[in-house]
């Protein structure tokens, strides 16, 4: 994707895909969500979005990769083509990339057993992606657990199964593995291009009322800071008034005592 030149629409979708991308940090299941729907919402630069996933994928740190594979798992899952296609082409080579990098960033005792339970969270997603599922071939899948062995001796390879090709796809709707029994996202019917921009301002819209939401706030908070620091301002002044007023009075009644001596 770095080496891309990107132009127009093509380059502003990676641009603000790629901001909102920077906010996957952990698993977080609204910010997942949010990414595949603008996935949806940009299914004609589905090779834009998926250059940027996996561009990200090979520059973060160890412990964001796994929420990165969660995402390509949503998108694939909830959108099908071309993200399938497209995401599956790089799959056993970024697949062993996270295998390997959370384990040889483990250090630790404790990072080395954090480091088996993502491997373990990995084979589960991977268990996902075949047989009934469909996600991915199962001759890809087959490529996977032929080089994750290379990695971990341990890890169990799949052989693929002569199926009938129907040509029927899939009527069935998957979900991330880590969100299973909540509602799965209902496929909208495509839309052209102008229902796209419509939808694409509707965001923009909401956005800024929610900037300016967060604004209101700011400003109460401002008002609420400034009214808190005018009464300490007050008592202050108050106070040393009342200070100044007494010492008057002091040196007054010295004052008389001396005249009366």
């Amino acid at each position: 994707m770095s080496n891309m030149k990107l132009v127009g629409v093509a380059k502003e979708v990676a641009e603000n895909y790629r901001e909102t991308l920077a906010t996957l940090t952990f698993n977080n299941k609204i910010v997942i969500n949010t990414l595949t729907e603008i996935a949806k919402e940009n299914m004609k630069y589905a090779s834009v979005v998926v250059g940027v996933i996996e561009e990200r994928l090979r520059k973060v740190e160890s412990d964001k990769m796994l929420p990165l594979m969660y995402l390509i798992d949503s998108i694939c899952k909830n959108h099908g083509g071309p993200y399938k296609e497209l995401f599956q082409q790089n799959l056993v080579s970024n697949f062993a990339y996270i295998f390997q990098q959370v384990n040889e960033k483990a250090l630790s005792k404790k990072d080395k057993t954090k480091a088996t339970q993502v491997r373990g969270l990995l084979y589960k997603l991977r268990l996902t992606w075949g047989d009934r599922y469909q996600v991915f071939t199962d001759q890809k899948l087959y490529q996977l657990d032929k080089k994750i062995r290379t990695i971990d001796p341990a890890w169990p390879v799949t052989v693929p199964k002569d199926r009938p090709q129907t040509g029927v796809p899939s009527t069935k709707i998957h979900v991330n593995p880590a969100f299973v029994g909540k509602t799965p996202p209902i496929e909208l019917p495509k839309v052209d291009e102008d229902e796209t921009e419509k939808m694409r301002a509707e965001l923009l819209r909401k956005e800024k009322e929610l900037i300016q939401l967060k604004q209101q706030q700011i400003d109460m908070q401002i008002q609420e800071y400034k009214q808190k620091m005018a009464q300490v301002t007050y008592r202050l002044t108050v106070t040393t008034w009342t200070v100044i007023f007494c010492l008057f009075i002091t040196e007054i009644n010295i004052n008389l005592l001396n005249v009366s001596m």
